[in-house]
């Protein structure tokens, strides 16, 4: 699958995601973990591993989802994430 010019191999990921207030990092990475942080406070993922890393900017809602949700749909599809007031939209295509 590719977004944009990147494109993403076929295979087996963890999934990873950096929020910030104007934009989110989405994080294929190449190592299974469990997800989320160690209790010395440190990520999971380890970055040398990281496949394919993008930048998409922030819509903002105006309903609330609850649950944090990925949705793929659309024609040409996108992969959406949903939290809170916040929709990331990550337009790709099959390969």
């Amino acid at each position: 699958m590719s977004f944009g010019e990147s494109v993403l191999p076929a295979g087996t990921y963890s999934f990873f995601t950096i929020p910030s207030p104007d934009s989110w990092k989405l994080i294929w990475n190449s190592e299974q973990v469990p997800w989320g942080i160690n209790w010395d406070q440190t990520s999971t993922r380890n970055a040398a591993n990281d496949v394919l890393v993008l930048e998409y900017p922030v819509d903002i809602l105006n309903e609330v989802q609850e649950q944090f949700q990925i949705t793929l749909r659309g024609t040409p599809p996108v992969m959406e994430l949903r939290w809170d007031d916040i929709s990331i939209r990550a337009p790709f295509k099959t390969n």
